[in-house]
C-alpha cells in the first residue's frame, strides 16, 4: 500500500528548547473543548447577525431611494474610528525583524521604535505563572544594573489573565521596567511557544532577534544570555 506523503513543515520563529522550569495554561484539554464549543457558537450568531445585516441594509436603501445628504461617519466612514491605535506585532521570517506596538500598563504605548538604539529583553510572564513570579526579581535586579545599557520590558498575554492579577504581581515583585498588554497574545504567538510561559526574546539593537529562551531564568543564566546573546556584560 503506497505510503501518504510526510506532512510539511511550517515555518516558524526562532525557539530554543526549553532551558528551565515552563508551566503551561491551566485548563488542558478540557479547556480546548470548550474553547471550540465556544467558537462553533460564536459562528452560528456571526451568521445570524450576518443575514440580519443583510436584510436590514436592504429595507434601508428601499427607503432611501430618492434621498440624498447624511453625515459622512454616520456612513461609516474611516473618521468614524478616528483615534484608534490597533495592537500591532509582526516577524520577519527572513530578516529576523520583530515589530511591535502595544498599549503600556502604565499609559501610552509601547513598540520597537520606542526602545531602538539599545539591545532589549522581553519577558513574558502572566500571574497564574509561579515560575513567571519566581524569575521576576532577577530581571529587575538586572535592569537597575544595567538598564542604561539595555531595555527591559514585561508583556503580559492576556488571553487567559487579567489587569489586576498581573498588577498585584508586578507590584509583589516590585518591577519599575516598563510592561504592556498582550490582548490577544499576538505577538507571543510569534515565537510558537503553545502557551507555555515564562518566555524571553533577545533583541539586538537594531531590533533583529538574537534568541527566544522558554523557561525560567536566574540572575546567573539571564546574565550569561545577556552575553552570549546581546554582548552585554551582566
Amino acid at each position: 500500500m503506497p505510503r501518504s506523503p510526510a506532512p510539511r513543515p511550517g515555518k516558524r520563529g526562532p525557539q530554543r528548547r526549553p532551558h528551565g522550569q515552563i508551566q503551561r495554561r491551566p485548563g488542558g484539554a478540557q479547556q480546548r473543548a470548550q474553547q471550540r464549543a465556544q467558537q462553533h457558537r460564536r459562528a452560528g450568531l456571526a451568521a445570524g447577525a450576518i443575514a440580519l445585516a443583510v436584510l436590514t441594509t436592504v429595507f434601508a436603501v428601499i427607503g432611501s431611494r430618492g434621498h440624498h445628504g447624511g453625515s459622512a461617519a454616520a456612513a461609516g466612514s474611516p473618521g468614524a474610528v478616528a483615534g484608534s491605535a490597533a495592537d500591532r506585532a509582526t516577524y520577519d521570517l527572513a530578516t529576523r525583524k520583530l515589530n511591535f506596538d502595544l498599549p503600556a500598563f502604565g499609559g501610552g504605548r509601547v513598540s520597537e521604535a520606542t526602545l531602538s538604539g539599545k539591545p532589549t529583553v522581553i519577558n513574558f510572564y502572566a500571574s497564574w505563572c509561579t515560575v513567571c513570579k519566581g524569575e521576576l526579581p532577577a530581571f529587575q535586579a538586572a535592569a537597575q544594573r544595567i538598564g542604561g545599557r539595555v531595555n527591559f520590558l514585561g508583556v503580559n498575554p492576556q488571553s487567559n489573565d487579567t489587569d489586576g492579577g498581573q498588577a498585584a504581581m508586578i507590584r509583589a515583585a516590585g518591577v519599575t521596567y516598563p510592561t504592556a498588554r498582550d490582548s490577544g497574545d499576538g505577538l507571543l504567538r510569534l515565537f510558537d511557544t503553545t502557551g507555555s510561559l515564562p518566555v524571553t526574546v533577545f533583541v539586538r539593537a537594531d531590533g533583529t532577534v538574537a534568541d527566544v529562551h522558554l523557561g525560567g531564568l536566574t540572575g546567573e543564566s539571564l546574565g550569561q544570555l545577556l552575553h552570549t546573546d546581546l554582548g552585554v556584560p551582566a
